[in-house]
């Protein structure tokens, strides 16, 4: 138990101020490491369902979200933020294949030429890891979207399953078919592995039409050990390092997971 101190006498007593200044010291030290409600310098800290992760700033672009207010609303700056409140999206980036912070010079120079990796984390709440559902939404007719799908076929160099799907645009305004920059539809490579009948990635590789090629891959997959749906955007031409892109996020992240 501390000692009773007299207040008036305090007021007085240099030596009793000093004592409980000191006192005072003990206590916040005492304190756990994460109740602070704040970021510590150079770090960017949070939970998934739970699941604490504290990630070195250059990782991050742009910025990481509390729950809260959206960043598109006034004020979500004074959203909750450290270990104890919960993330809704961290967006980082990374070099390839060191998985280093990435150059943000180079991130928004080259834009979705990208050569590293963009990563982003959302709390995920399903313990399982297939995402079977998520290929289904993929290869969904749905009739206002005017979309076809070619037969899906199995590409053995990649060991993924693949469906091209082509969707007509609307297009309102008279075109000019022989310009460069016209074009009626869109076009989606969707990608997945099977194993055991469940799908633990896939991947919607998305057409540049002026270059008449695919150009870069988003592929998703969930984390149960830390409660989430982890996203990795990266240029198609990484697409047979799928394995490795996928197992070096998962080993990044688990490295960062402090509780």
């Amino acid at each position: 138990m501390f000692p009773k101190i007299n207040i008036s006498s305090l007021l007085c007593d240099k030596t009793r101020v000093r004592y409980l200044i000191t006192l005072l010291i003990m206590f916040l030290l005492m304190m756990p490491p994460f109740a602070s409600s704040e970021n510590r310098p150079g770090f960017v800290c949070g939970k998934f369902n739970g699941h604490v992760m504290e990630v070195p700033k250059e990782y991050i672009i742009y910025w990481a979200e509390y729950e809260g207010k959206s960043s598109w609303t006034p004020g979500f700056t004074k959203n909750k933020k450290g270990c104890d409140a919960n993330f809704t999206s961290l967006p980082m980036i990374a070099s390839w294949p060191d998985m280093q912070p990435g150059d943000k010079s180079k991130w928004y120079k080259q834009g979705l030429r990208y050569e590293g990796l963009a990563i982003s984390v959302e709390p995920y709440r399903r313990s399982d890891t297939d995402v079977a559902f998520m290929r289904d939404a993929y290869l969904r007719l749905r009739k206002y979207e005017n979309k076809t799908f070619d037969p899906v076929v199995y590409i053995d160099k990649l060991g993924l399953f693949f469906v091209k799907a082509t969707r007509k645009l609307f297009r309102a305004e008279p075109q000019d078919r022989n310009s460069p920059y016209w074009f009626d539809k869109t076009i989606n490579g969707y990608y997945w592995a099977e194993v055991n009948g469940q799908v633990p990635v896939v991947f919607d590789c998305q057409w540049l039409p002026l270059e008449k090629r695919y150009y870069i891959c988003e592929a998703r997959f969930v984390m149960p050990e830390i409660g989430s749906l982890v996203e990795v955007i990266f240029t198609v031409e990484k697409l047979p390092q799928w394995r490795a892109i996928v197992s070096s996020t998962q080993q990044f992240l688990l490295s960062h997971i402090k509780r």
